[in-house]
């Protein structure tokens, strides 16, 4: 997880409070991700995979309920459901492969919850 984290977010780390303080390397990360694919309620043009994968990373360390009231507290508060939604599926997720889940089946959980097959 903290591998994605890195590669994906500007961060290495998360803490139960929010992304970790420790960035991640910039000459590591890929960058330029938005919304695209992603079904219409999490389309919001923003870059929903550094979203996803920071949400991940909470179900994964801290269970789905932490990851819900991250949802709640950083994005219901600033009226951004989408982003909310995705955080309680991506947290759902990330939990799952904490619970013995392999990449497969997170791959699939991502690609049935996630994308837009017809984008």
């Amino acid at each position: 997880m903290s591998m994605l984290l890195s590669q994906l977010t500007e961060f290495s780390s998360i803490t139960p409070i929010g992304i970790g303080s420790t960035p991640s390397n910039p000459n590591d990360r890929v960058t330029g991700f938005g919304s695209s694919g992603f079904i219409s309620l999490y389309d919001d043009g923003s870059n929903q995979i550094r979203h996803a994968i920071a949400y991940m990373a909470y179900g994964y360390n801290f269970g789905v309920e932490l990851g819900a009231l991250a949802a709640f507290g950083r994005d219901v508060l600033k009226g951004e459901f989408g982003d909310a939604a995705l955080g309680v599926a991506a947290a759902r997720i990330g939990n799952n492969l904490k619970s013995g889940w392999d990449y497969r089946q997170a791959a699939h959980a991502v690609a049935s919850e996630f994308c837009d097959a017809d984008r």
